[in-house]
């Protein structure tokens, strides 16, 4: 199945009543469910927008769920350079990326400053509970079925 018959296929649903787009303003990143469920979205369309750009974001999304990992200690405090080593065996990364995706999740207050470090005043970050509430609707609706053969990420 390619994009356009999907595209296809979900404005025939929108036309008879069976699916309903819940940003139907965006150009892309559109998000669709089904009628009946339409009343039962529990996000404001804020949040949903949020979810989209984050879903959409691969390093936004690797960055968020880096910071939202749990820290037990903080003997190594999470700044911009501890997430990027810790996503290196997943995600190469540069610096400059990690600060852009929490550039980007600061000014949405998905993530905040914690505080900085003693030695070279470096920010540390923390997930705040809006970053938890999207980063759960990112994950749990890539775990939904998708159709045809492609990955959801």
């Amino acid at each position: 199945m390619t994009y356009q018959d999907l595209r296809h296929i979900l404005r025939d649903f929108e036309k008879r009543g069976i699916a309903v787009c819940l940003n139907p303003e965006d150009q892309t990143g559109r998000i669709y469910v089904l009628a009946s469920a339409a009343n039962e979205t529990l996000i404001s369309g804020d949040q949903l927008n949020l979810c989209a750009q984050v879903g959409r974001a691969k390093t936004r999304l690797a960055v968020l769920e880096e910071v939202s990992r749990n820290r037990l200690s903080m003997q190594n405090p999470l700044t911009a350079t501890e997430i990027k080593r810790q996503l290196r065996e997943r995600y190469p990364l540069g610096l400059n990326h990690v600060t852009a995706a929490l550039k980007y999740l600061r000014e949405h207050r998905l993530v905040e400053t914690a505080g900085h470090t003693e030695t070279r005043n470096m920010k540390i970050y923390r997930i705040t509970d809006l970053g938890i509430t999207i980063l759960d609707h990112v994950l749990d609706a890539e775990k939904q079925p998708s159709f045809g053969n492609s990955p959801t990420r």
